[in-house]
Parts: structure tokens; sequence; C-alpha cells
């Protein structure tokens, strides 16, 4: 049996295939196919609602002086498409400054997504479907969760509201998009569309990438997050206004801010892709893998994973890429396992030959 360190480093490795095996490729090619598009990865910018949103947008505008949540490289003349030797990271849910926000201040307006959510049964029930939670809990499960900003592209799994259903497709999310969090670290909702969000599948075959990636985008800059085996009591972010440290109480929206007690051994300037400057603990999930990446196709999913429809994107160009704080309930679908589930069966996982559309 293998050892958890050891899957850990194969499957981080495999996304990071995913990841680079991009950088030195371009131009149109491969085949459009039928049935579920798992191998298909999306450029999501921050302020895009993307294919087939939930909801409007329930993302709010940052206060007057608020700098962009993400680590800028737009001026990086360092960066070469070989990625310069480093690889995509995978960061624990609790990592200092992975997320920013403003202080006493919500990067989302939670019960208004609740309202679009809880308004439409059909929506609700697709909701809880992508997010694996029970329908009946979808609000409780959005209080619960906590407002910020990434810090960092990402690499997730996203949903499209399709045919009545969930429609799951993987996706590499802007630095600045706003996201709620839950206990664990976990990005769970995208708040431009009000869609669930999950750990990244780990694709097998060729992978055809939609959309343009944004300037400062590096594929060697993506960010796998790794869900926390322990629940988390706060979250330290940065605060996109005065560029100084937040403690965020999870389960809150900026009501209860404050100073953290312990300073982060680095400023908040700091770039968290970077493993010489942020330096993390080896912090496996509960599960070992990193950010439970899930093998394709997810076989819990009750949901069909059909690609998000009639949106294609521009032409793109060569890409990289669960529960509560501890007084919330760990929800999970009815009959489900919950995060659990996304954390299983990670032996043999494969990344292929890459094609291209836009």
């Amino acid at each position: 049996m293998r050892s958890p360190n050891r899957r850990r480093h194969a499957t981080l490795a495999a996304l990071t295939a995913g990841i680079l095996i991009t950088a030195g490729c371009g131009g149109d090619g491969g085949e459009n196919t039928s049935g579920p598009q798992i191998n298909e990865l999306y450029f999501q910018r921050a302020e895009d609602q993307g294919p087939d949103p939930f909801t409007p947008s329930t993302a709010l505008e940052l206060p007057k002086g608020a700098a962009k949540a993400g680590t800028s490289v737009e001026e990086d003349e360092s960066y070469d498409e070989s990625g310069n030797g480093r690889t995509a990271r995978a960061l624990p849910g609790s990592t200092p400054g992975l997320y920013g926000g403003v202080q006493a201040a919500s990067s989302c307006d939670v019960e208004r997504q609740v309202q679009l959510l809880t308004e439409d049964e059909a929506k609700a029930g697709a909701f809880a479907q992508g997010a694996r939670v029970g329908q009946e809990s979808v609000p409780e499960f959005l209080r619960g969760l906590t407002p910020v900003f990434l810090r960092a592209d990402i690499r997730m799994t996203n949903h499209g509201f399709r045919d009545g259903a969930a429609a799951e497709f993987q996706s590499v999310l802007q630095a600045g998009t706003a996201v709620l969090v839950d206990g664990h670290g976990l990005p769970r909702v995208r708040c431009t569309g009000g869609s669930p969000l999950r750990p990244p599948v780990v694709a097998q075959g060729s992978m055809t990438h939609r959309g343009s990636p944004w300037r400062g985008y590096r594929p060697e800059r993506v960010v796998v997050i790794d869900r926390t085996a322990q629940p988390l009591s706060s979250l330290i972010l940065v605060d996109t206004v005065n560029n100084d440290w937040i403690e965020r109480l999870t389960g809150t929206h900026g009501e209860a801010d404050g100073r953290p007690g312990t300073t982060p051994a680095y400023g908040p300037d700091a770039d968290i892709t970077d493993p010489n400057v942020v330096r993390t603990p080896e912090q496996p999930s509960s599960s070992g893998i990193p950010g439970g990446p899930r093998q394709a196709p997810a076989p819990e999913a009750p949901a069909p994973t059909r690609a998000p429809g009639g949106t294609t994107g521009q032409q793109s160009e060569p890409l990289a890429p669960r529960s509560q704080p501890d007084t919330q309930p760990d929800f999970r679908p009815d009959g489900g396992s919950g995060a659990d589930a996304d954390e299983q069966q990670m032996e043999g996982l494969l990344i292929g030959p890459v094609s291209f559309q836009g």
C-alpha cells in the first residue's frame, strides 16, 4: 500500500503535468466529443459569470481605494514558457494570505445568494446537487461560509445550471474572484455566477481549453487548495485596502474582523505562489491528497456531468492549470458521503496529450 505522502505527491504531479504541459503549445486542434466534457478546462476571469450561471452576480464591489486581491506578476520579466523550473503549488486552505478581503466588509451578498437560489426550486435542487448538500440545507450551508477574494489563480471544479441540473466542468479561477469558503479553507461557491465549487478532477486523456488567459497568468503560479483535515476557527486574510493582515472568523462576513493574534512569518505583499517566500508545513488533508482532487468521472456524483452549453469562449492560449466551521454541521447530500467522497480512488491518475479549441 502506498503511503499518504507518496500518493499526495503523485496526485499533485498529475495536476501539475496537466497545467505545465500546455505552457509550450498553441494553436487550434482537437475534436469535439459527445458525452461528459470532463477534459474541457475553462479560463474564468474574476468578473465573468461564466457558462450557464446559476444566478446573477452576488459579488460586491470593492470599496474605493481597495487594490486588486490577486498577486500581480504582469511585469515579471523573468517568466518564460518553460515555467522557470517552478511547478504549481498545493497550499492548505489555512495558508495566511491565500485569500484577501476588506476590513468589516463582505465580498459577496450572501443573503441575496440565499434568496436567488431558494426562490427557484429547480436551481436550488441543482445547486445542492453540485455542492453535495441536502436541498433543504442550502440556506444554512451558504450562511455558514466565509466571503473572501482569491489571491492566486486556482484550479477548481465549477458547475453551470443546464437543463435543470448541475453541469460539471473544470476551470481555472482568476485571482480577485469573490468566493465563499468553508470551514476547512476550501472555496465552495463562486459569487459571480452563484455556482457551487468542488475540488478539481485530474483529467484522463486529452484536454481542451476554453477562453483566453488573462494578462499576468502564469501556469506555474496556479494553486490547488488543500482541504484541511481539521476545521478552522478563522482565516488570515490580506486587507486589500491597507495591505495589512485581517483575521476573519469562519462563518462570519466581516462583522467580527480583527488583527490576528499571531503575525504570519511573511508580509501581506508576499507572493504566496513562490515556495521560496511562503513556506508551509507538509499538511496533507484527511486523505493525504492535496485539495482532494477527484478521479474522473466522480463515482459518487448523482448528476450528469455534461459540458456547459452554448459557450466556447475566445481562441485560447496554452493553459496550465468541505465542510463547515466547527460550530456548523457537516452538510452532506441525502444518502451521500460529503467531502470525503471527493478524496477517494486516487490511484492511477493520468494526464494525456492536450488539444485546444476556442
